[in-house]
C-alpha cells in the first residue's frame, strides 16, 4: 500500500475539509478503544464492503467535500 493507517485524532469524527481527508494514500478508521465482538464484526464487514464496492468501481458512503 506505501502508505499509513490512521485510527485516532484530535477531534472524532473529523469536520468537514479538515486536511488530513486529502492525504494520498492513507487509510482513515475510527478509534477503537471498546471493542466487542459485534463492533468488530460491524466495523470488518462495513470495510469489506467498502473495499469491494471501491474494486468494483462503485464506491460506498462516500465523503462530500462541501
Amino acid at each position: 500500500m506505501a502508505g499509513a493507517g490512521l485510527d485516532v485524532f484530535d477531534a472524532e469524527p473529523l469536520p468537514p475539509g479538515h486536511p488530513i481527508l486529502a492525504a494520498p494514500n492513507t487509510v482513515l478508521t475510527p478509534h477503537l478503544g471498546y471493542v466487542t465482538e459485534e463492533n468488530y464484526r460491524q466495523y470488518f464487514l462495513g470495510a469489506v464492503e467498502a473495499v469491494e464496492g471501491y474494486l468494483a468501481g462503485a464506491p460506498v458512503r462516500q465523503l462530500r467535500a462541501d
